[in-house]
């Protein structure tokens, strides 16, 4: 049976969250210009579906069927939970210390954990979305990629 790597995608996901912050206090301390990092949540699985639907396109030579786009989608959701856990403590812990362990206290206990919480759902389900776009896209882009070599002759 043909599978999409969930392997691939762990390793870029976990590997992009982790990179972007570095990449972030570089530009800060060096350009002297601060990126968001909002939108990491989204941008991280966003290229990781695509590398991963691209190595499918190429593997398979065939778009990914919609039954493992499903599955994919479903098992991505459960990795970019716990890459955006994982490497939110990491890095908080990094920047903050001792400190970030309080602060994370004081979050737990703050009058808007409810809206917090909501907020998080939303970008897991919006992240569940983007990964199914995004591995369709990406197997898409690797047989566009291969049909116009074929038609150069290459």
């Amino acid at each position: 049976m043909k599978k999409t790597n969930l392997a691939l995608y762990t390793v870029l996901l976990f590997g992009i969250r982790m990179a972007f912050p570095a990449l972030a206090i570089l530009i800060a301390m060096f350009l002297n210009y601060e990126i968001g990092s909002s939108g990491i949540s989204i941008f991280a699985p966003m290229i990781a579906a695509m590398i991963v639907g691209q190595q499918y396109g190429n593997r398979y030579g065939e778009l990914i069927p919609q039954s493992e786009v499903t599955r994919f989608a479903r098992r991505a959701i459960f990795v970019a939970i716990a890459a955006e856990a994982i490497t939110s403590l990491v890095w908080g812990y990094l920047l903050m210390g001792a400190e970030f362990i309080q602060f994370l206290s004081s979050v737990a206990q703050a009058d808007g954990k409810i809206l917090m919480v909501a907020v998080i759902l939303f970008l897991f389900v919006l992240t569940y979305f983007v990964n199914r776009w995004c591995v369709q896209m990406g197997a898409k882009g690797a047989l566009k990629s291969r049909l116009r070599k074929t038609q150069l002759g290459k």
